[in-house]
């Protein structure tokens, strides 16, 4: 065969079995159960979180306490279940969000009406609280902290900040009486408007340090929160608020992405509205090597009956300067969930098409199926795919593996038909799929040493694929001082680097007489 067409086989053969499915499992009980969000563990499995609905049946060992409890699956590398939990009082608890810890346990974060009963342990002073637990490595509770005012207090996110305490992050229409573990507090800043952001700084024990309320006169409603190599903080979110209370910048359209940039100690450092002339929504923002971010959300495309909603994507610099955009258009409504960089600096965006609300028929016929794309650090798009049974599979997170494929998690009420093999327990389940992705498997060399997540900000994990007994870890600074030494003794080693400064080093591993070398960088 010629050469040349050898290649433009080899290209097609690639582009058309790029996206394989390497296995994918359903997890739940005899009712609903709803996931809210997954993340790694340091043996390359996975810690799905969300909200349960049934008893013990399925998959589920363990009964419920209430209505909906907060419920976590620990499943291995190949999506196995190895153990599970479950939290909650005797009314509505949802899990929105879970993130590891420094010393490998987890923290969980979302919002009860439950009182002091079941596993909750304080009272409930309004529509929703948030709801936080620290539990250990294998899912055990080690405290619990409840914060609310009289209204209503929307979890969205929370992350473990560079002093091993915790950012939460929410949506409050709450005034100013607010409670902390059936404590009232002092010096709570009164709402801005209808809604608003709302920050709270807590220590590695749950005690609250600080507290910020953010907006206009009108609704805010927060999406998410970054750390910055700085130590401060991205907030972003939405806002239909013209210039008032915090917000400087004037409102372009319905509804805008709205994003803050905060420092240490929560004070505003700059803020921005970004927006067309009808609504727009901000999901997603992520940091780039750069020091800027990658921004995503949907955009409305026209004031027709059947609106059109589709991807929205730019690069934005340090100080919040639109860089470059994109649009991307699926079906008639579409929902934007995930941003995620992938091993060789690329992206992956990730949502659903949503059937609730068209009038389009073909949407209406392919039902509601996971989506991924795969853009380039310009906006490029590489590739596309499209995972689902008939019914309906609403993705909700993403994340890149060890290997450079994907894992694609969400709640589907799909059958075993089409891209789905396995069977359902209830009305609706989580659905996690593990998806290969052959450019980076034919970029990926076998390494006698692997160390990641790179970059990492509060451990990496050194993987030694060769027999050993002993190894000794050297982790030195660009100036070439020894800033941290340990002793290596297992195939799969977490390593904290949390108390290290931001930047570049290189870890040194001796095995026998053989010294390795990594580059490693601390966010």
């Amino acid at each position: 065969m010629h050469k040349g067409l050898f290649l433009i086989c080899l290209t097609f053969f690639n582009v058309l079995f790029a996206q394989e499915i390497q296995w994918e499992k359903n997890i739940g009980g005899s009712k609903s159960e709803y996931l809210s969000d997954i993340i790694g563990t340091p043996d390359n499995g996975f810690l799905l979180a969300g909200s349960s609905y049934s008893g013990k049946s399925g998959t589920k060992a363990i009964g419920g306490q209430g209505d909906l409890d907060y419920f976590i699956w620990k499943i291995n590398e190949n999506g196995d279940v190895e153990w599970q939990n479950s939290f909650g009082g005797l009314g509505s608890d949802e899990l929105i969000k879970i993130n590891s810890t420094w010393e490998g346990g987890y923290i969980l974060a979302g919002m009860s009406n439950s009182g002091n009963d079941g596993d909750k342990k304080s009272s409930n002073y309004g529509l929703n609280d948030f709801w936080i637990v620290k539990i250990n490595p294998f899912g055990e509770e080690e405290w619990q902290l409840s914060i609310g005012g009289k209204g209503n207090d929307m979890m969205i996110d929370i992350l473990e900040t560079y002093d091993r305490g915790f950012l939460i992050a929410g949506t409050s229409d709450s005034d100013s009486e607010i409670y902390s573990n059936n404590v009232l507090l002092n010096q709570i800043e009164e709402n801005k408007g209808n809604s608003d952001f709302w920050v709270i700084k807590i220590s590695e024990k749950g005690a609250i340090e600080w507290q910020r309320t953010l907006g206009g006169k009108y609704v805010e409603e927060l999406k998410g929160v970054q750390l910055t190599k700085d130590q401060g903080y991205i907030l972003s979110g939405n806002s239909n608020s013209p210039q008032s209370g915090d917000k400087i910048s004037e409102n372009i359209g319905q509804e805008d992405f709205w994003i803050l940039k905060l420092n240490e100690a929560g004070e505003i450092e700059w803020e921005k509205s970004l927006g067309g002339e009808m609504s727009d929504n901000l999901t997603n923002i992520i940091p780039t090597n750069d020091n800027g971010f990658i921004i995503g959300g949907t955009t409305q495309q026209n004031k027709d009956q059947d609106i059109n909603i589709d991807w929205w994507i730019m690069k934005m610099d340090v100080k919040g300067d639109v860089e470059w955009e994109k649009t991307i258009d699926i079906g008639s409504r579409d929902v934007l969930v995930g941003i995620n960089k992938t091993k060789a600096g690329n992206y992956l965006l990730s949502g659903f098409n949503e059937v609730i609300g068209t009038t389009n028929q073909k949407d209406k016929q392919d039902g509601e199926d996971y989506i991924a794309i795969k853009i380039d650090e310009t906006g490029k798009e590489l590739w596309r795919k499209k995972i689902g049974g008939k019914s309906s599979d609403r993705l909700n997170k993403t994340l890149v593996t060890r290997d450079g494929g994907y894992i694609l998690a969400g709640t589907s009420d799909s059958k075993s038909n089409e891209d789905k093999k396995s069977e359902n327990f209830g009305r609706e389940d989580f659905w996690v799929v593990k998806l290969l992705d052959s450019e980076s498997q034919l970029e990926k060399i076998e390494e006698s040493i692997e160390v990641y997540p790179n970059p990492a900000r509060d451990y990496v994990n050194i993987l030694i694929h060769q027999p050993f007994k002993s190894a000794d870890l050297q982790i030195v600074d660009m100036a070439g001082a020894i800033v941290q030494e340990n002793t290596i003794k297992q195939k799969l080693t977490p390593i904290n680097i949390m108390q290290l400064s931001t930047g570049i080093y290189i870890l040194k591993i001796k095995i026998i007489d053989q010294m390795y070398t990594k580059k490693v960088i601390k966010l």
